[in-house]
């Protein structure tokens, strides 16, 4: 299984602050944000490699980050060549270029990088190895308000899949898709390549599953949101509530 992180936005919603710094490399409690993703993620059996795709503006950066990082051997930070938001490929296009360049065809995980969570990564993990099939995170988000801003998700007694729609205001759901959190079969990846050549949204990772699941069998696994936690970096006020908690926790 190979991870793909897209962290190749220019985090324009958290201007200044990520002007000459990407979101995932902000630090909390003294770590910074993607180290803490990797520390989770890294230890798989059958973990293969992991991929960052990033800028020409932030490429250097994460070099200079990689050069300390303990997991450093099983890293490689794919540069995808633009400069500045405008020219931006979009995160599925990211994706799309990871898998060409890195010639993958194995499983792949797929997960936002500028995203704290507590998720027991494992279970989800063994749920897509029972299911044989694609799989995307899930987190009842209890609101609304925060739900509007992400994938809601319906799922039928068997956990699939049977309504994915991102950001629809119109839906009283608050099943939501989290992180970008998805795991893929090697055979599966045939959808990515037919959803771009079809010309359809590379900007939101959401709307390739809104797409794939009317398609192919896709599973939902839902994350206990009792027990856990998870803040997605996206404004500064997200930054400050995460940096809060974080505190909260040492």
């Amino acid at each position: 299984m190979k991870i793909i992180l897209p962290a190749a936005g220019y985090g324009t919603r958290m201007y200044p602050l990520t002007k000459d710094i990407p979101k995932t490399l902000l630090e909390l409690q003294g770590k910074t944000i993607l180290d803490r993703l990797i520390e989770q993620i890294a230890w798989f059996d059958d973990l293969t490699g992991i991929i960052i795709i990033t800028n020409n503006r932030f490429y250097k950066l994460f070099e200079k980050w990689l050069s300390s990082c303990k997991y450093k051997d099983m890293i490689h930070i794919i540069n995808d060549g633009t400069k500045n938001n405008e020219e931006r490929i979009g995160t599925v296009g990211d994706i799309l270029l990871a898998i060409e360049t890195e010639k993958i065809e194995e499983d792949i995980m797929l997960i936002n990088p500028d995203t704290v969570l507590s998720f027991n990564l494992n279970k989800f993990k063994e749920f897509f190895d029972k299911k044989k099939s694609g799989v995307i995170g899930l987190f009842d988000v209890k609101k609304l308000e925060i739900a509007n801003k992400k994938g809601k998700t319906m799922l039928d007694e068997k956990g699939r899949v049977v309504l994915f729609k991102e950001k629809d205001e119109t839906i009283n759901l608050t099943l939501c898709s989290v992180a970008g959190l998805c795991l893929l079969k090697g055979h599966e990846l045939k959808f990515i390549n037919q959803y771009v050549s079809e010309g359809n949204s590379l900007d939101v990772s959401g709307k390739f599953i809104e797409w794939l699941y009317t398609r192919d069998t896709i599973y939902g696994y839902v994350f206990d949101n009792k027990t856990n936690y998870y803040f997605d970096i996206g404004s500064l006020e997200s930054y400050e509530d995460a940096k809060k908690f974080a505190s909260k926790l040492r």
